[in-house]
């Protein structure tokens, strides 16, 4: 049986094309800015350090020049390296060995639909029923082995062919072509929203480069207050120290010693003058 396309939805299909076809073009054009402002900058770094000479402040500027396009550009292509994980702690996972009976009917609909096995087949506590994946930027480009989610309100409400008509609903969104450009327009919803808002990565980064960079600028001037701090101690020292006054003070010790020993030399001649007149005195 032929499904007539509606011409609203072929309308619609063709603008959502047109969006996803203008969002590349506008992301290529400013992955090419991106990419010319970092060759740019990196050689306006080189060209600071050639200049100036290798040293802490021509380093400085020159790796401050160059992370400005890398970081730029990094902001470009964060959203390359983000995955959404569906979270599964309030599921559990079934196998073959546990349940062969709901594996075996599952595999009957999986070929009547035409499409592909699950992945994985989990069991929820709701009345539920979805396929669901691990998405990335790269899911859009190479295929991803879905999961499958069954709830146990809906096993216990619904017959047999009921399940089989809801179980196979949900495969055949996974078959229909109409869901490959569902799935473009959600990534590129997910790049653009990455982009705006989901910056916790981004952040991270600038603040790790921004420590160690603030790190090195203090171990630099810490470094740099120590040596002139030593320097100053030894100035202090070469001008402070005394040596001339301890030159001084030496010679005035030996010019006292000396004029110590002449009066000592005059005390002692006093004294022998003394004895003598005494003497002649009492010989009289």
């Amino acid at each position: 049986m032929t499904v007539a396309i509606s011409a609203a939805f072929r309308k619609m299909t063709i603008r959502a094309v047109l969006a996803i076809v203008l969002f590349i073009f506008t992301y290529l054009l400013l992955f090419a800015l991106a990419a010319g402002l970092t060759l740019a900058s990196g050689f306006a770094g080189f060209i600071v350090i050639s200049a100036i000479g290798l040293n802490y402040i021509s380093a400085a500027i020159g790796l401050g020049l160059i992370s400005v396009g890398v970081l730029i550009l990094y902001f470009l292509i964060k959203f390359l390296f983000k995955q959404h994980k569906v979270d599964r702690s309030h599921l559990t996972e079934l196998t073959r060995e546990e349940q062969p009976e709901l594996f075996a009917f599952i595999e009957e609909i999986v070929q009547q639909v035409g499409t592909t096995f699950p992945k994985k087949i989990y069991l929820a506590s709701d009345v539920n029923a979805a396929v669901f994946y691990d998405s990335s930027f790269w899911s859009m480009f190479f295929p991803v082995r879905k999961n499958l989610l069954i709830g146990i309100g809906l096993i216990n409400t619904v017959s047999r062919l009921e399940l089989k008509a809801i179980l196979a609903h949900e495969f055949g969104h996974f078959s229909q072509r109409s869901m490959k450009l569902g799935s473009y327009v959600y990534n590129v919803n997910q790049v653009i929203y990455n982009m705006l808002h989901d910056n916790e990565s981004f952040n991270r980064v600038l603040q790790n480069w921004y420590l160690n960079y603030a790190d090195a600028d203090q171990s630099y001037d810490e470094r740099i207050g120590y040596y002139n701090a030593l320097g100053q101690s030894i100035e202090f020292m070469r001008v402070t120290t005394p040596f001339e006054q301890i030159e001084r003070n030496l010679v005035a010790v030996a010019a006292a010693e000396k004029e110590l020993k002449v009066q000592i030399r005059m005390m002692q001649e006093t004294a022998l003058f003394r004895d003598d007149h005494t003497g002649d005195n009492s010989h009289l």
